[in-house]
């Protein structure tokens, strides 16, 4: 299913107060999304991982965001992969519990 995605990176930045406050860089594109095959997902669990997610893209998009934005949810890049014969970057993504 191709989706309208955000790979995002985090930048701590300083309020009015001076305080550090973590904000998120956006990058708007369009992905192909599909859900992991049953030996990604068993594999990720095994590490304690949990594959939601798989995005395609451009190689030439992917500038090593490990945040996306789906579908108003934010994930965790947790694997990249470049498939060369087929031109893409693959981008295994998990649930983000939060900006850590």
């Amino acid at each position: 299913m191709i989706v309208d995605i955000a790979l995002c990176r985090e930048v701590i930045e300083k309020d009015e107060l001076c305080n550090e406050v973590k904000t998120l860089n956006k990058r708007n594109l369009v992905a192909e999304l599909s859900n992991v095959r049953m030996s990604e997902f068993y594999k990720a669990k095994q590490s304690g991982l949990n594959a939601e997610y798989q995005l395609n893209i451009h190689p030439l998009d992917y500038k090593g965001e490990k945040i996306v934005e789906v579908k108003g949810k934010l994930y965790d890049v947790y694997r990249a992969y470049l498939d060369d014969k087929k031109d893409t970057m693959e981008l295994y993504l998990q649930e983000r519990i939060s900006l850590k």
